[in-house]
């Protein structure tokens, strides 16, 4: 990684402009107050709260450049109170004025004409300062949101720009009288993992949070398409082709298709291009059920099978032909056109063919230019990073999938949710950094992670995001000093104690779980196996964290509220474990507190799920 470094700006006396003093902020320095490589230009953003410079996009800009535009505008005034102007690359002459370009604009390609796109990828970014111009730019691309990253790369290096969560935003503010200099920024940024995909809730129903967290959605539209779980039933239904029942099986109640025929593989090409003729869409995913084995038994299967030895090399084989014929059209309609087919390394396809299998069947086995797999280590032990000895079997299984595509189409599948108590924290805090690391070195482009997509949670899921979002980016960055970050803004006055509470819980659940041998996986639940007395001394710490807040009611009721929520959003924890499983041992007129304030938080932050597909409703339906 390249090129990280944050602005922390210092008051000094720095001009005289139009006969009076105006107040210029030296150029910056580290968090640990060492020098940074950077230097302040002879020009500023802002002066005598004016500004000569304008935003310019280009004439046909994207919907993100549009956005990226927005962004600068709106953060700058936040922080200036001066008001930027936006203006088309068709509306500029290129010798005069002062300009910060974004995107593809034709100011960029006149004073920049070096600009190298390749290795920027969907989500890289370069800013180039060019005597008094700034040149912001993702690669030419409409599934990129390279130039937006490099505005918030821009404001955070300008103004300290940080994002925390999606109602905590931190930047430096001016005064009338103070300058905003322009720094002599010329960098090439690109992320260790080009597209992390989250499926929080909170991100899918704000996705303004999403992109400033430089994140995709699960699953996100702009880049995949296809079903999680099944591609019979999404591209095709056995009700769309009766007439062809062979085309199908049925197993646990889930219906998957059959690999080895002809009219399978030419049908679902076909379908394939109908839905993404239109679409610009990199990935589809052709996957199959969720069952715990292939269960096609026609003829040319069961030969298949004996030949190759596991399915997972009949899906190769099936998937090769399939993107074949998809390609053969592409490259007469639309050569352009960048599609990846996708398939999934999952329970029964989760063993990679042996390196004997594929050298001998190396024609009908080798993945096409088109095909990637994504792998999903369902079963992991998530307490740990992947590269650990307790998910050695996974670890080498993945290391297998990626030698086959030679480190280039590795798509990663992952959780980060326990899907039988959403209350509880899912202790995966101290494996992200490892597991992000693993997923680098062996090429992963794209990281599709399953969180609580049914509802609104606590279990510290703005930090899950921050870090994510963070160490996807550099996974070389300390953790422990992001945490500490977080906890200072988004606590405020109860910080301490709230990272007090944070760490005793996550150590308290791996000391629990090691204890008795449980993988911190994402159906074992733990509000039910937290001792007594170990969950009225986790609601201590946070009463205390309330207390620390208090004087906030009277000073600032509007920050009091939001950080009481954000305290309580956590106790939610504490309450549904006692609830649960511990209201037998409470006093009864604590036990009605605890289930009223529990139900009024849960109804105020929308958590209308307690587990997968089950509602919080029928749990509280059974509370006494």
């Amino acid at each position: 990684m390249k090129n990280i470094f944050r602005i922390t700006a210092l008051m000094v006396l720095c001009a005289f402009t139009f006969g009076g003093l105006t107040a210029c902020r030296e150029e910056s320095s580290s968090d640990d107050g060492s020098a940074l490589p950077v230097q302040k230009t002879e020009y500023n953003l802002s002066e005598n709260g004016t500004t000569e410079y304008k935003v310019v996009v280009p004439a046909t800009a994207e919907s993100c450049e549009q956005f990226a535009a927005t962004e600068l505008v709106s953060f700058f005034y936040e922080a200036t109170g001066v008001a930027l102007e936006t203006v088309t690359d068709a509306e500029i002459q290129l010798t005069e004025g002062k300009y910060i370009s974004l995107g593809a604009t034709s100011l960029r390609d006149s004073l920049y004409p070096d600009f190298e796109e390749a290795a920027l990828g969907y989500s890289g970014f370069e800013i180039k300062t060019i005597e008094d111009t700034v040149i912001i730019s993702g690669a030419n691309d409409s599934r990129s949101y390279g130039t937006l990253y490099g505005v918030y790369e821009f404001l955070n290096r300008t103004i300290g720009l940080e994002f925390y969560a999606s109602d905590e935003i931190f930047y430096e503010t001016y005064g009338p009288s103070e300058c905003v200099p322009l720094y002599a920024l010329n960098f090439v940024s690109i992320p260790d993992i080009q597209l992390m995909g989250m499926g929080a809730n909170t991100l899918v129903q704000d996705r303004t949070y999403m992109r400033r967290m430089r994140l995709t959605g699960f699953y996100s539209s702009d880049y995949c398409m296809g079903s999680v779980h099944s591609t019979a039933g999404y591209f095709m239904s056995p009700s769309d082709y009766p007439e062809h029942s062979d085309w199908f099986w049925t197993s646990q109640g889930l219906t998957g298709i059959c690999w080895s025929n002809e009219g399978v593989i030419d049908a679902l090409a076909q379908e394939l291009i109908s839905a993404t003729e239109t679409s610009d869409a990199r990935y589809v995913f052709v996957t199959q059920p969720d069952t715990e084995s292939y269960g096609c038994t026609c003829e040319n299967c069961r030969q298949s099978l004996d030949k190759f030895g596991t399915p997972s090399a009949l899906q190769l084989s099936f998937i090769n032909k399939v993107a074949d014929k998809v390609r053969a059209y592409y490259e007469e309609t639309n050569p352009e056109k960048d599609l990846t087919l996708v398939v999934f390394a999952y329970r029964f396809t989760l063993e990679a063919p042996s390196e004997e299998i594929m050298q001998t069947y190396s024609k009908e086995l080798s993945p096409h230019e088109n095909v990637a797999v994504s792998f999903i280590p369902i079963g992991m032990d998530f307490q740990y990073p992947i590269t650990a000895p307790e998910n050695k079997s996974f670890y080498e299984s993945m290391r297998a999938w990626s030698e086959i595509f030679n480190h280039q189409k590795l798509v990663i599948y992952t959780y980060g949710v326990n899907f039988h108590c959403f209350f509880d924290v899912f202790n995966d805090f101290g494996s992200i950094q490892g597991s992000l690391k693993a997923y680098r070195e062996l090429g992963v482009e794209l990281i599709n992670e399953q969180d609580n997509l049914e509802s609104t949670m606590g279990c510290f899921e703005e930090l899950r995001i921050y870090l994510k979002s963070k160490l996807a980016w550099n996974t070389d960055s300390d953790v422990d000093a992001l945490i500490e970050e977080f906890f200072e803004h988004y606590y405020k006055d109860a910080s301490d104690t709230m990272l007090q509470y944070f760490n005793t819980i996550t150590a308290y659940t791996s000391a629990l779980f090691r204890e008795r041998n449980l993988s911190t996986g994402i159906y074992v639940t733990l509000y039910d196996k937290i001792d007594y007395g170990t969950v009225l001394s986790l609601r201590a710490m946070l009463d205390r964290a309330e207390d620390e807040i208090l004087h906030y009611k009277r000073s600032d009721a509007e920050l009091y509220e939001t950080l009481l929520d954000r305290i309580k959003k956590e106790k939610l924890t504490v309450y549904f474990s006692l609830l649960a499983s511990h209201s037998s041992q409470m006093e009864s007129a604590d036990y009605q507190a605890v289930k009223s304030e529990f139900t009024r938080y849960c109804s105020k932050f929308n958590i209308v799920r307690w587990r997968e597909n089950i509602s919080l409703e029928s749990f509280l339906a059974g509370l006494e």
